[in-house]
């Protein structure tokens, strides 16, 4: 009877801590990522200052990054461009990188002061002689390059990104032409009721030294 509770109970801890992941298509994986990239894992370091919201210990993975799909531009990398994440191993979604091995890397933001992190779920895994064909049959995208697949995606973020700045500069472009606008009209109507100050206060001194004129003229009369 003892053995029977024993392994219920083993049985409901380990479905209650296994790690269950959804098959997100290649589409969902690259909007759900802040950074993508191909590269060979160089080396894991214990953090002794991050942790899961379990109190599981996280670590740094670095890697030599190859190859960028989304967050950094291609044209920055160079060659031995080393990059960190932090990663869970002890975790139930923690995700094992080994060295010298390559990997397709999903990373996302969110860890304050800690860049970016990958997990089970994230869509990462393991590059095996730069074949990138999705081979796992139970992945609704088994058959796909996803080197390929992200390639298309990038190219059209991109596109997007720029069709976003050229709206963006178009609209900004108006609103200098606009204010353009504004101020001549404004140097106009400045100028014009310059041009009515300067007449007013000229027929106003006229006015005056006229009147001025006219006192004296009377007094004098009034003298003689």
């Amino acid at each position: 009877m003892r053995l029977k509770i024993f392994l219920i109970l083993f049985l409901f801890v380990s479905k209650t801590y296994a790690c269950e992941c959804a098959w997100n298509s290649i589409s969902q994986n690259f909007q759900g990522a802040s950074l993508i990239f191909f590269a060979k894992h160089v080396s894991t370091t214990q953090s002794s200052d991050v942790y899961t919201i379990y109190g599981k210990p996280m670590v740094t993975e670095q890697f030599e990054v190859l190859k960028f799909y989304k967050g950094v531009d291609n044209s920055t990398l160079s060659a031995g461009y080393k990059l960190s994440i932090v990663s869970s191993r002890q975790s139930s979604c923690g995700y094992s990188f080994e060295p010298n091995k390559t990997y397709l890397v999903y990373a996302s933001s969110g860890i304050s002061g800690y860049g970016y992190f990958v997990n089970l779920c994230s869509g990462t895994r393991e590059i095996v002689g730069n074949q990138f064909i999705i081979s796992n049959q139970a992945n609704p995208e088994a058959g796909k390059d996803e080197d390929r697949e992200l390639m298309k995606l990038a190219q059209k973020s991109n596109l997007t990104e720029n069709s976003l700045v050229k709206t963006q500069q178009a609209a900004y472009q108006k609103t200098l032409e606009e204010n353009e606008h504004t101020k001549i009209a404004l140097q106009k109507e400045l100028k014009k009721k310059g041009s009515m100050t300067i007449i007013l206060s000229t027929t106003t001194l006229i006015l005056f030294i006229y009147l001025l004129f006219d006192w004296f003229k009377k007094r004098k009369q009034k003298t003689n």
